[in-house]
């Protein structure tokens, strides 16, 4: 759908959440932006599905439609308190690094702050797969040009999906045999489906 933005005011917001992930602070950092990438990719697949349902002639699978909004919404409502939880748990990680290197616990402290760490870009990448899903559904359903929220939804769920299995991937160095690296790489080829999914959709 496209267009000038409504409001400085969403100008305004945006400068200042970029100019906190750009500042030269711990966090928020990766897995936050790819959590807030997750939220954006939601709300699109959110307002595609919501705009079509409220057209006068909505388009076959209304019902299909409903589900997919709700889903997108749910995916939209997490990703704020994703991005928190990736913001707190960096700070633990950033503590355990901080510790004097003669500190003989200090390699167990840092290994276990970045295993706990693993946790939430790995949520993070399983909501985005989630969010790609849905989008793909949608952009098989709504009508030109809504298919461009859905299908830009879903590209972007991908991109956060890849991010923060990377980030999983980062976190777990060294430990390549832990379960949560190889689910990390099936959730972004799942994500990579739906991205597939919904290009096909639109051609």
């Amino acid at each position: 759908m496209g267009g000038p933005l409504a409001s400085s005011e969403l100008a305004v917001g945006a400068e200042d959440l970029l100019a906190r992930i750009a500042a030269p602070t711990p966090a928020p950092g990766a897995g936050a932006a790819a959590a807030l990438a997750c939220g954006l990719a939601a709300a699109l697949v959110e307002k595609a599905c919501a705009v079509a349902l409220g057209h006068e002639h909505p388009p076959a699978g209304r019902e299909s439609l409903r589900e997919l909004r709700e889903r997108a919404a749910a995916s939209r409502a997490r990703a704020p308190q994703l991005a928190d939880e990736d913001a707190a748990v960096y700070e633990q990680v950033i503590d355990a690094l901080r510790r004097p290197h003669d500190d003989p616990a200090r390699a167990e402290r840092v290994a276990a702050a970045l295993s706990q760490a693993a946790a939430v870009p790995l949520a993070i990448a399983a909501e985005a797969a989630a969010v790609t899903e849905a989008g793909a559904g949608a952009a098989a359903l709504v009508r030109a040009p809504l298919g461009g929220e859905a299908v830009a939804g879903v590209l972007l769920a991908e991109a956060a999906s890849r991010a923060a299995a990377a980030l999983v991937v980062i976190d777990l160095e060294g430990h390549p045999d832990d379960a949560r690296v190889a689910r990390a790489g099936e959730l972004a080829r799942r994500a990579a489906a739906g991205r597939e999914r919904a290009e096909e959709a639109i051609r």
